[in-house]
This record gives C-alpha cells, structure tokens and sequence, in this order.
C-alpha cells in the first residue's frame, strides 16, 4: 500500500506532539509510515516543510470553526471580538508543537515564524475586511482600516508574546490563555466604541 502525504502528515503530527518539533527528526516521522528519510524527503523536500503542511490542515480546521461561531455573532463587533478569539484558541493548540521545553522554544523560533507570518497577514486582510464593511453600513468612521487590522492583530499577539509566552507550563496554559482572550475583548472593544459613529 502506497503512503500518502495525510499519512506523513498525521505521523508528524504524533512526532511533534510527542518530542516537540525541534527533537522530531525525519527519521522520526520515516519510521510511523513506513518510509525511509530519503522516501520521505521525495514527499517532503524538509522538516519545515511537513511542519507548515501540518499547520495548513489544521487551519483548514479551524477556518471551519471559526465560520461556524461567526455564523451565531449578531454584529461586525462580535464577529471581530469571536474571529480574534478563536485566533488566541489557535495559538493555544499550535504552540504546545513547539514548546515540550524551553531550550527547544529557543532553537525553533526564527524557523517556525515564516509559517505564522503568511497566517498573520490573512487574518489582517480579514479584519481590514470586515471594518470596511463596518464604515460601508455606516457603523464606524472611516480610517485606514488596513492600518486598523495591523493594529488589532498586533494588540493579539502582543498579548499572547507577554502573557502566554511559547512555553507555558500545562498548569498554567489554560489560565494564561483565558486571561489573553478577556484582554482582548476588553482593548478591542474599547477601540471599536472608539471609531463607531
């Protein structure tokens, strides 16, 4: 039976959820399936490579999660406050890949940003979007709304660098969590009342 590339995607999935990505080896990931690391690297040309592919499926995921509870929001302020959310939920499951320990966090980071920066810009272009619906219905002034989202997506993810710094003990991950996602719809919601007409 030919491997297919979802099962050398949920293989790394185990690998990493297991030794975190930075002690996750082709290897690794080669021997669940069945593959040798040169079989692999046909499939996979490296590590970071399966990495941003086990990410992309997940965000295929969590974009459907994240319609479905914009689909039960009642206005363009609780889709941005659910949508930022759900945003802090993502980062909650895709950091615990990276951060078993500290020392791994350190070797990783540069490498694994280029897969959160593409990740980043859409959910700018996404709430640029849905401000500019806000000033099309009349709801907000009208301001560089791209600038706006910039602004909203950075406010996100300073929150999650201060209070849920990558590696975050499992006693205190939900906690930390938790305490970002209440800041969030607290700032946002100040900024939002701050632009409405």
């Amino acid at each position: 039976m030919a491997v297919k590339k979802e099962d050398i995607l949920e293989a790394a999935n185990q690998c990493f959820f297991r030794y975190g990505y930075a002690k996750t080896s082709m290897s690794d990931i080669g021997k669940l399936v069945g593959l040798n690391k040169a079989s692999l690297y046909y499939h996979y040309k490296d590590k970071l490579s399966i990495y941003k592919a086990t990410v992309d499926l997940r965000r295929q995921e969590h974009e459907l999660e994240v319609r479905a509870a914009l689909g039960e929001a009642d206005s363009i302020d609780e889709e941005i406050l659910v949508f930022l959310e759900k945003e802090i939920d993502f980062a909650s499951k895709t950091s615990r890949i990276l951060t078993l320990d500290p020392v791994s966090l350190h070797a990783t980071k540069s490498e694994t940003f280029v897969v959160y920066e593409d990740i980043i810009k859409r959910d700018i272009v996404w709430l640029k979007d849905r401000l500019d619906q806000g000033c099309e219905k009349g709801i907000y002034k009208s301001c560089d709304n791209g600038r706006l989202g910039e602004l909203l997506m950075t406010l996100a993810q300073s929150m999650l660098d201060t209070y849920c710094p990558l590696y975050v003990e499992d006693d205190k991950r939900d906690q930390a969590y938790a305490f970002v996602k209440s800041q969030i719809r607290f700032g946002v919601g100040l900024i939002l009342d701050g632009i409405r007409r």
